[in-house]
């Protein structure tokens, strides 16, 4: 029997064992081969995180019907609306600590954990609080004209009168011309 040999061009090339030179147009906007190594890690790396992010929301919903804890959410905010305007602050809380998320208390400790950041000082200063929770409260407005009022009656005039001029008496005509000497003697002195 003969043996066929078969010779394959492929074979007998030379492979190269070091990376061969490439331009530098060949990276794009990346100046290196290590450069570009480095970015795809970084975007590896954030692709993992999220996928990981994408998981725990699945768990959380799983085959799109609404989980126990969106059910859970819907109705705190139905019992506790002066919490509405807390919400996303108390959304960042349970990302950060997700384990609060299964508990059943995770939504008033999360309110919880947010008023606690916002100290009286903060709320008095904080123009948005005041014109929602205070300036629009009929109770709030009527107990401060209540007490203004009751210092204008107790003979304790305001410190400070803002916007206008109040006058003490009103101004006097001088009904003859003695009157006018006199008024004007006054008003030379």
């Amino acid at each position: 029997m003969e043996e066929i040999k078969q010779t394959d061009n492929t074979a007998t090339e030379e492979i190269p064992t070091t990376e061969p030179e490439v331009k530098a147009e060949e990276y794009g906007k990346f100046k290196s081969g290590e450069e570009l190594l480095k970015a795809y890690n970084e975007l590896e790396r954030e692709f993992t995180k999220r996928s990981q992010r994408l998981k725990e929301l699945e768990r959380v919903v799983p085959n799109g019907k609404p989980a126990p804890f969106k059910e859970r959410v819907e109705k705190f905010f139905e019992e506790n609306v002066d919490a509405r305007p807390f919400a996303k602050e108390m959304a960042l809380f349970l990302e950060e600590n997700p384990a609060y998320i299964e508990d059943k208390s995770g939504l008033d400790v999360a309110l919880g954990r947010v008023l606690l950041k916002k100290s009286p000082q903060k709320l008095a200063s904080d123009e948005k609080f005041l014109n929602e929770h205070i300036y629009s409260n009929s109770a709030v407005k009527e107990k401060i004209i209540e007490d203004f009022l009751k210092g204008l009656s107790e003979n304790n005039p305001p410190a400070v009168i803002r916007g206008g001029q109040s006058l003490v008496s009103p101004p006097s005509k001088p009904r003859t011309i003695e009157e006018a000497g006199w008024q004007l003697m006054k008003l030379e002195k």
